[in-house]
C-alpha cells in the first residue's frame, strides 16, 4: 500500500501545480493494460513449460545420476535468479539506461537455446 499512497500523492502534487484533475495523471493508458497482459500470457506460458522442462533430466541420464541433475539445474536457476537482476542494475549504472542489460539478457537467451538444440538426441524404445 505504501507504492500507492506514494504514486496518488505524486499525482495529486503534479495535479496542483498543473491545474488538472488529480486522477487524471494516475490513469493507465491502453498501452499499460496491453504491457501487463502480454506479461501475464509470458508468466502462464513459462509456467506451462515447467512441467515438460523438468522431464529433460530423465530422459538424458540414469535413475540413480537424475536427482542430482535436476538439483543442479535448480542450483543453476537461483543463480541466474541472482545474476540476471546483478548484470541488469550493474549494465544500467555502467551505460546509463537498460539497453545494453536487455541485450546481455538477450545474449543469453540465444546461447541457452543454442546449447538446448545440440543435445543428443536420445530416443528410448
Amino acid at each position: 500500500m505504501p507504492v500507492v499512497r506514494s504514486t496518488l500523492n505524486d499525482c495529486n502534487a503534479e495535479a496542483a501545480e498543473a491545474w488538472v484533475d488529480p486522477m487524471e495523471c494516475c490513469q493507465a493508458t491502453e498501452k499499460d493494460w496491453l504491457s501487463f497482459s502480454c506479461l501475464v500470457l509470458a508468466g502462464a506460458f513459462l509456467q506451462a513449460a515447467a512441467s515438460v522442462f523438468w522431464t529433460i533430466p530423465t530422459l538424458l541420464f540414469t535413475a540413480s545420476v537424475a536427482g542430482a541433475a535436476r538439483g543442479a539445474i535448480n542450483a543453476l536457476g537461483n543463480l541466474g535468479g541472482f545474476l540476471g537482476p546483478f548484470l541488469m542494475g550493474w549494465l544500467k549504472d555502467v551505460f546509463g539506461g537498460t539497453d545494453y542489460g536487455v541485450l546481455a539478457l538477450v545474449a543469453f537467451l540465444v546461447i541457452s537455446v543454442v546449447i538446448t538444440t545440440t543435445l543428443p538426441n536420445t530416443e528410448q524404445k
